[in-house]
């Protein structure tokens, strides 16, 4: 029998670590009636942070001030399900998503790249990304993205 409790919400929590005692900053909880999962979280260039990742099946991205307080969130995705889960700032002040989609592409688990503005609304999704299969492969992670995308929607390299 499986015991585990599952929470339809996450919590975030900012530790600060002077010497070796953590010392915790504040701790918040996002989400909602939905299964909602945080998998990315990263500062950003004013101090506040971006987190990115999965909110009733669709990716979530959620801002927060330097004190966690919500400041926006936002939606994206098809009608399967959809995740973000890795997310940083560009250069121009916007956000990339990676993550991964069913509901685009091949129907399995494509890649998923989603450019957003500073306040989160998308500018341009890049998918299907066709995955390839590759003997002993993971999912595809990137906790280091670019920050500049060429116009034809790659990322890095030629």
């Amino acid at each position: 029998m499986d015991n585990t409790t599952y929470s339809k919400n996450f919590q975030i929590q900012l530790v600060f670590r002077q010497t070796q005692c953590p010392r915790i900053i504040w701790d918040k909880t996002f989400g909602g009636s939905a299964e909602d999962c945080g998998y990315s979280v990263q500062q950003t260039s004013g101090g506040g942070y971006i987190i990115a990742g999965n909110k009733g099946g669709d990716v979530y991205l959620i801002k927060t001030d330097a004190n966690g307080n919500q400041q926006w969130y936002k939606t994206s995705g098809g009608s399967a399900a959809d995740d973000g889960w890795s997310v940083q700032q560009t250069t121009d002040g916007g956000y990339i998503i990676t993550g991964g989609t069913r509901s685009y592409g091949a129907g399995n688990s494509d890649v998923y790249l989603i450019k957003t503005d500073a306040n989160g609304n998308t500018v341009k999704t890049f998918s299907p990304i066709p995955k390839r299969n590759y003997p002993n492969s993971s999912p595809i992670s990137s906790p280091k993205l670019p920050h500049d995308l060429n116009s034809n929607g790659r990322i890095g390299g030629r």
